[in-house]
């Protein structure tokens, strides 16, 4: 078989290959299209938060509105605008870790530690999932 020829086949092959790569995908989008997808269940999520949670530090108490299922780290971030501040770093698979609050940055042995209504928690601030009336308090204290 010359070149010419092969050459020919080859465009000859890839246009028909595309022809039906068309034609297949042109009638199953229609048919997809023209299917009557079966009834969804729809469920209304109201937006209203009645329920608040607190979080003390050192003598100082921010109040806000909390979501079902909402984090002691979220809380703290929604803190912002009543002054609250902190930092930290994520870890990947331990979660975040929080290394200073309003300014005091953990060092020397003494590390912020998490208390949900009085207990020390046993998951951190980006686990701990918070409930209505939760009260949150952050304790710097020595690691031992």
């Amino acid at each position: 078989m010359s070149y010419q020829k092969y050459s020919l086949y080859l465009i000859a092959t890839a246009v028909l290959a595309g022809v039906m790569f068309y034609s297949f995908f042109s009638s199953t989008h229609e048919t997809l299209l023209k299917t009557t997808p079966a009834p969804v269940a729809t469920t209304t999520v109201s937006t209203a938060t009645s329920a608040t949670a607190t979080l003390s530090v050192e003598g100082k108490t921010y109040r806000a509105p909390i979501q079902t299922g909402e984090t002691v780290l979220e809380l703290m971030r929604n803190l912002a605008p009543q002054g609250f501040t902190f930092t930290g770093r994520e870890y990947p698979s331990l979660g975040f870790f929080i290394d200073s609050i309003n300014g005091k940055k953990s060092s020397g042995g003494m590390y912020w530690f998490l208390y949900v209504n009085s207990t020390s928690s046993k998951t951190g601030a980006s686990q701990t999932k918070l409930h209505a009336g939760d009260s949150i308090e952050w304790r710097f204290k020595n690691s031992e």
